[in-house]
């Protein structure tokens, strides 16, 4: 259950990520932009809280009116690279979240 509720929590930082930092779209009929949502300027997209017991813990922590902390642990070995690699982005994705 660990490896779906870590995975589930990782879409949950993509999708909060994607949510906050997409640009605007240009609607090609109206010519207006679009920004999918009518409070914060976030684009229109599901976050997937639900998936998990885990995500479900920390939804008012990820999508409410707090301050959170995540720690990233990494390796210095050449073996462990690529999951070095993806837990500095997850991060970095992270880090970037900021809530309306």
């Amino acid at each position: 259950h660990i490896n779906k509720s870590l995975f589930t929590l990782q879409s949950v930082i993509d999708k909060l990520h994607e949510k906050y930092h997409k640009k605007p779209m240009q609607t090609a009929q109206k010519g207006q932009f679009n920004s999918g949502g009518s409070s914060g300027g976030g684009a229109t997209v599901h976050i997937p809280y639900r998936d998990s017991e885990l995500t479900r813990l920390l939804q008012p922590a990820l999508g409410g009116n707090s301050r959170t902390s995540i720690i990233c642990t990494i390796t210095p070995s050449q073996d462990a690279y690529q999951t070095t690699l993806t837990t500095v982005q997850f991060g970095l994705r992270a880090k970037k979240i900021k809530n309306p």
